[in-house]
C-alpha cells in the first residue's frame, strides 16, 4: 500500500535521493551473454559444489563453502570468457574485480561485528533469561502477545531470526502445553516476532547487505524503515492478543 500510493512517513519524509556520479559506456552491440552466463554459472555451480560438500547429498552441503567455491569457479570462467573473447583486456578485468572487491570489503566488516555481538547475546543467554521472567506470571490470554514481544527483542539484539527461533520454540512450546494454550499460536508468535525483530535490527545480516548492496547507509536505511515495520508490529501484537482472548479457556 505504502509503494502502491507513493506513502512516506517518518525519517523517509525526509531522505533524499542520492545518485553516484558514474560515467557508464554503452556498446548496444555488446552481446548479452556477457551478462547472462555468470548468472546461469553461479546458479549451476553452487549445486555442483553443495552435492561436492554434502558428499553425493545436496541437502547435506555446507552453503557458506558452496557459496565461497561457486564465487571463485564463475571468476576464473569469466576471465578466460572475457579474456579470451577481447571484450577484457586482462588488466581491466583485474582492476574490475579489485574495486569491486573494494566496495564489499565494509559489508564484510560489519557483518563480522554484527556476528560477533549476536553470539555474546546468544552466549549470555539473554532469550532464555527473558523468557524466565515472562513465565513467573502470565496470563493465558497475553501468552502470544508476550511471546511476540519477546522474540522481537531476542531478535532485534541478536541480528538473527533463525537463531531467535531456536531460542524460542522450545520455550513457547512447552508455556503454551503447560497453560492449554494453542501451541500454534504460539509458535505463530515466535515466527512473526523473529522476522519483525530481525527486519528492524541494524546489525542485521539483511538490513546491512540490502543497505551496503544498495548504496546506503546502515543506519539511514533502520531510521527510513523503521515506521513501516513498527506498524506491522503493532498490527500483529494486537491481533495476538485479540486471539489469545479468543483461545477457549482464557477468559
Amino acid at each position: 500500500m505504502a509503494v502502491w500510493f507513493n506513502i512516506d512517513i517518518g525519517a523517509m519524509k525526509h531522505a533524499k535521493l542520492s545518485l553516484a556520479k558514474t560515467s557508464l559506456h554503452v556498446n548496444a552491440h555488446v552481446s548479452m551473454n556477457y551478462m547472462l552466463i555468470p548468472i546461469f554459472l553461479m546458479i549451476a555451480f553452487v549445486f555442483v559444489f553443495l552435492y561436492i560438500t554434502g558428499e553425493g547429498n545436496m541437502l547435506k552441503g555446507s552453503g557458506s563453502t558452496s557459496i565461497y567455491y561457486t564465487m571463485l569457479a564463475t571468476l576464473s570462467v569469466m576471465f578466460l570468457y572475457y579474456v579470451g573473447t577481447k571484450n577484457m583486456s586482462v588488466k581491466t578485468y583485474t582492476k574490475s574485480a579489485y574495486i569491486g572487491a573494494k566496495k564489499l570489503f565494509p559489508i564484510a566488516v560489519i557483518l563480522l561485528f554484527a556476528f560477533a555481538i549476536g553470539e555474546v547475546t546468544v552466549d549470555l543467554k539473554t532469550g532464555e533469561y527473558l523468557a524466565s521472567l515472562a513465565n513467573e506470571s502470565l496470563s493465558l490470554f497475553l501468552l502470544s502477545g508476550v511471546i511476540f514481544l519477546l522474540s522481537s527483542i531476542i531478535s532485534f539484539s541478536t541480528g538473527t531470526s533463525w537463531g531467535t527461533f531456536s531460542i524460542m520454540i522450545p520455550i513457547a512450546v512447552p508455556m503454551a502445553v503447560g497453560m492449554d494454550a494453542d501451541v500454534a499460536l504460539a509458535i505463530g508468535a515466535v515466527i512473526s516476532g523473529g522476522v519483525f525483530g530481525d527486519h528492524c535490527s541494524p546489525i542485521s545480516d539483511t538490513t546491512i547487505i540490502s543497505s551496503l548492496a544498495s548504496d546506503c547507509e546502515v543506519i539511514e536505511h533502520v531510521k527510513t524503515q523503521l515506521p513501516y515495520a513498527l506498524i506491522s508490529g503493532f498490527i500483529a501484537f494486537f491481533l495476538f492478543i485479540l486471539f489469545g482472548f479468543m483461545t477457549p479457556g482464557s477468559s
